[in-house]
């Protein structure tokens, strides 16, 4: 499809690794049913260069430009978000990661988080 919708369930403690979408059809609108988080915006260094808070109860919903590095960061022990982007969905080309943040699953995936999360603070 080149319409794609997900809902995404997030846990508190979750690290999504920074990443961005490479191809410029592949805009991404985030819309928070369900909780609160934060969108951290980086530059290619992986310096935050923005945030922006999303509360479900504020109907919040942003649209992250492609190209563009980012990670959610939750505010609240659950969230619900619904996402749509256009382009072919295909999980080798769909997004590429920050190569200087840890992977997902990796040891240093916890401290790094809790290092994002203290910024916010």
């Amino acid at each position: 499809a080149y319409f794609n919708e997900v809902f995404n369930f997030i846990c508190q403690d979750s690290y999504m690794q920074p990443h961005l979408q490479p191809g410029s059809e592949k805009n991404e609108i985030i819309q928070v049913v369900r909780g609160a988080l934060a969108v951290l915006y980086f530059d290619e260094n992986g310096i935050i260069t923005k945030e922006t808070l999303l509360d479900a109860e504020k109907f919040d919903s942003i649209e992250v430009p492609a190209f563009t590095w980012h990670t959610y960061i939750m505010l609240s022990s659950e969230a619900i978000t619904y996402e749509c982007m256009n382009g072919i969905y295909d999980p080798a080309t769909w997004k590429q990661f920050a190569p200087w943040a840890p992977s997902e699953n990796s040891a240093e995936a916890k401290a790094y988080l809790e290092t994002l999360t203290l910024k916010l603070q």
